[in-house]
C-alpha cells in the first residue's frame, strides 16, 4: 500500500506503470533541487518530503507497478 496517495502525482509524473527509471530520478531531483531544506530560503519541507517518499517507492519497476496497482484499486480509480 502506498504511503501518500498518489505518488505519481507528488513527482507530477503521468500514473503509468511503464516509466524509466531517469524519468522518476529527473522528476525527483527537480522538485528536490527547488524545496530542499538547505536552501537559503528555507525551501518546502513538506513537499521534499512527500517528493521523497514518492521517489522512494517509484524508484524501482516493482514500485512503480505496485504502486500503479494500488491506484487502480482504489474505489474513486
Amino acid at each position: 500500500m502506498s504511503s501518500y496517495p498518489n505518488p505519481f502525482g507528488a513527482l507530477g509524473l503521468p500514473e503509468r506503470p511503464d516509466l524509466t527509471d531517469e524519468q522518476v530520478r529527473a522528476a525527483w531531483r527537480q522538485i528536490a533541487a527547488v524545496t530542499h531544506p538547505d536552501r537559503a530560503d528555507g525551501g518546502d519541507l513538506a513537499r521534499y518530503t512527500a517528493a521523497s517518499a514518492a521517489y522512494a517507492e517509484l524508484r524501482t519497476p516493482w514500485g512503480r507497478s505496485e504502486a500503479y496497482a494500488d491506484l487502480a484499486d482504489r474505489p474513486d480509480g
